[in-house]
């Protein structure tokens, strides 16, 4: 006779106890294996799915982070040309000068003329235009009266040799001469004794 469970004695079943699985049916039976191997199954395509996902989403956000980033550059580096761009002059055509040609201080060309040159004015033996006793200045031929010439500075060039000269005079000087030098600006070219020298004088 077996005891009351109250007072702590072990109860024993007749008929063996099998604990039923979560879907129904009793641990290692068919059906429960069956079962179980559909839920791993579909435990792991969950968690492929979910890994999947993340890959995808992470890719996303990597790609928009990228596109952001490159559109930040080229907007920090377009910045700088665009506002250059909007204060910077148009570039002149090719072969227009832009440089202004500056007024009242323009170089007059120079003139040149070439020819022969002879000499007066010496103490005892030429006399010397009045006013000028000596020196160095000259009486200019028909290719130096040009303008207003009285007064001017030319030189006179002989080879390597050159003189300053003021125009004072004028003489007829016939046969190609340009100038007829005061004996002291001739002596600067070449000796009296030459009486006729090749020069050009420039003005």
């Amino acid at each position: 006779m077996s005891l009351p469970r109250f007072l702590g004695e072990p109860h024993y079943d007749p008929v063996p106890v099998r604990l039923p699985g979560r879907a129904g049916w009793p641990l290692g039976s068919r059906w429960y294996r069956r079962s179980f191997r559909w839920r791993t199954r579909a435990l792991y395509l969950v968690l492929l799915v979910g890994l999947l996902g993340g890959y995808a989403l992470h890719g996303a956000a990597a790609t928009s982070a990228d596109l952001s980033r490159v559109g930040r550059v080229a907007e920090r580096s377009a910045a700088p040309w665009g506002a250059a761009s909007a204060t910077r002059s148009p570039a002149p055509s090719v072969g227009v000068v832009s440089s202004p040609t500056p007024t009242g201080s323009l170089v007059p060309p120079i003139s040149r003329a070439v020819g022969t040159a002879t000499w007066f004015c010496l103490a005892g033996r030429s006399p010397c235009t009045r006013g000028y006793p000596g020196g160095l200045y000259a009486a200019a031929g028909p290719a130096l009266r040009v303008g207003d010439w009285r007064g001017r500075q030319v030189r006179v060039c002989a080879g390597e040799r050159c003189v300053t000269v003021e125009l004072i005079d004028f003489c007829a000087c016939p046969g190609g001469r340009v100038i007829d030098l005061y004996a002291e600006a001739f002596l600067r070219l070449a000796p009296l004794s030459r009486g006729v020298l090749k020069v050009s004088v420039t003005w």
